[in-house]
């Protein structure tokens, strides 16, 4: 129905977040964005699209699919370079942006001095006990429920994670849980004795809260004090310019979607 007022390209993406990032670098003339709302939906309509996709590409996040070997062959189809666009932007030099803006310098210093790393690399392993979770919850089909999750409980000073609280956390969570958290103890660590790269495995909306906690708590600016997780994620966004976008690799799988689909347009020039 949307071609009969656009002849030009579609961009499906999987909610509003997606277009908020998106929004500076797509060509609003050439290229509409359609949200699908999740990505079940959004893999539903490109497959009934599929044969008859002239000028329709899909971007969805790749969650779990690099880990578990499920990326989608469909050329019509591209992955974030992250686990999530959240994640995509918290791995990226927009990070270093926000800090430099939300953090206070002598408080941050004090802190990575304190855990042996920098603030990008605490926050990560944090986010990478619940990401295991997650990935366990997936590979399982357990349908562990993260909704709502109280990051404060389990976080401590130094962003540690009380694996207990955690656990604990979820199972209450979870409507009719089927397992324990000693079940969930002993699959964590199994899961864990493998090594998956961070960017994979970590949630942006989990990265996110976790540095909300630390700026509010530990190492913020006085700025900081009233953020909360949806203005950061908002910051991250807003940091992430056209520059560091361009160093991605879904940037450049982009402009190769375009050569091959010409004269289809989604990016600026």
């Amino acid at each position: 129905m949307k071609r009969t007022q656009h002849k030009g390209a579609f961009l499906v993406v999987e909610g509003v977040n997606d277009v908020r990032a998106m929004r500076a670098f797509v060509d609003s003339i050439a290229c509409r964005v359609v949200i699908a709302y999740g990505k079940p939906n959004a893999l539903t309509a490109l497959a009934i699209l599929k044969s008859n996709a002239n000028g329709i590409l899909g971007l969805l996040d790749a969650d779990f699919s690099r880990v578990l070997g499920t990326v989608p062959q469909d050329p019509n189809i591209l992955l974030t370079d992250a686990h999530d666009m959240d994640a995509q932007l918290f791995f990226s030099p927009s990070l270093d942006k926000v800090l430099a803006e939300f953090s206070d310098h002598e408080k941050a210093t004090a802190f990575a001095t304190g855990v042996g790393t920098d603030i990008r690399t605490r926050v990560a392993h944090a986010a990478s006990v619940v990401g295991h979770l997650r990935l366990y919850s997936v590979q399982q089909l357990i349908g562990l429920n993260f909704e709502g999750l109280d990051y404060p409980a389990f976080l401590n000073n130094t962003l540690g994670v009380d694996e207990n609280v955690l656990l604990n956390n979820v199972i209450a969570r979870t409507s009719k849980c089927p397992v324990q958290v000693q079940d969930l103890k002993n699959a964590l660590a199994v899961v864990r004795s493998k090594t998956f790269p961070p960017d994979q495995l970590c949630s942006g909306h989990d990265l996110v809260s976790i540095l909300h906690f630390g700026l509010v708590n530990l190492f913020g600016a006085y700025n900081s004090r009233h953020l909360t997780p949806h203005a950061l994620a908002g910051a991250l966004r807003i940091a992430y310019s056209r520059e560091i976008f361009q160093t991605t690799t879904l940037y450049r799988d982009i402009r190769e979607w375009e050569k091959r689909n010409q004269p289809f347009k989604i990016l600026k020039t």
